[in-house]
């Protein structure tokens, strides 16, 4: 009873503030609006008054979550009939997806009802990139000499599945470790692997060296399993390594393989598993708020 007592003084003194305020309009807002004499603004009487209220008329709050579990369990707790998922994502691999849910959208027209919502209460998913997948991406077309290439794998040796990593690395060591060695051609082998024919100058007793020809063979693919982003599964991302020879010296570089692809199969699961988590199937599409 108090409260509201309060509330009625706060907007007697709103309406008649000693000359500052004229007359009260009525917009179509339930409390109001009052035109400031001064420079003729507009305020709503539900401004001036909100601090008064027991609590908020409706809610106005945006939440950004980072994981599509923490997306739909928040949807799941606060979802109505109105409540609506929208879900953006285009062929660029390096654009995140975008997921937008509205728990006050815009409701079907009926007699004494236009329908129209604030759309005030948001749920935003942005995902959020991996650091294994960020550093995939960012090495992947960048020339590397025999000692980066070998760092690179060593980097990566929880997610290169195929070959098996520790021969990978092995085989790159083991040419790194040659340390007089000077390239002569690269052959492309029909068993899907690319041939290193090379000299290595090995030194003999005495001072002496000698010439020694050698061949090593390394593949032309590699795939590694990983998380594009935080809370979905790991997925086989395939890269083609391409060499060449460089001032005798041999230079390492990859190039993923329709990353595209892999970003569309992870949001189609990220839809999927909002859809069965909510009940809720997200549009395609975006919608401002």
């Amino acid at each position: 009873m108090g409260n509201e007592i309060e509330v009625k003084q706060t907007l007697r003194e709103a309406l008649d503030a000693g000359g500052q305020l004229v007359g009260e309009r009525n917009h179509g807002d339930p409390l109001g609006f009052v035109v400031v004499r001064s420079d003729q603004r507009v305020q709503a009487v539900e401004d001036i008054v909100a601090k008064h209220l027991s609590k908020p008329r409706r809610v106005d709050q945006t939440v950004v979550m980072l994981t599509p579990d923490s997306f739909a369990d928040y949807i799941l707790i606060y979802k109505t009939d109105e409540t609506k998922i929208f879900a953006f994502s285009t062929d660029n691999p390096d654009a995140v997806p975008e997921f937008t849910a509205f728990m006050d959208y815009h409701a079907p027209k009926f007699e004494g009802d236009n329908g129209a919502r604030w759309k005030s209460h948001v749920a935003k998913f942005n995902p959020r990139f991996t650091e294994e997948w960020n550093r995939f991406v960012r090495a992947a077309k960048k020339p590397m000499n025999q000692t980066d290439f070998s760092i690179w794998v060593e980097e990566n040796l929880k997610t290169i599945t195929q070959p098996p990593s520790a021969d990978l690395l092995e085989l790159v060591q083991t040419l790194e470790g040659k340390r007089n060695i000077t390239c002569n051609q690269l052959v492309r082998l029909t068993n899907g692997r690319t041939k290193l024919e090379f000299d290595e100058e090995i030194e003999l007793k005495g001072g002496a060296s000698s010439t020694q020809k050698a061949t090593t063979d390394f593949p032309n693919e590699i795939q590694l399993g990983i998380a594009p982003f935080m809370g979905v599964s790991k997925y086989e991302v395939t890269a083609r390594l391409r060499y060449r020879i460089q001032e005798r010296k041999i230079v390492f570089w990859y190039e993923p393989v329709d990353l595209h692809l892999v970003i569309k199969d992870v949001v189609d699961e990220m839809v999927e598993l909002i859809t069965e988590k909510t009940g809720l199937k997200p549009l395609l599409g975006s919608a401002t708020s």
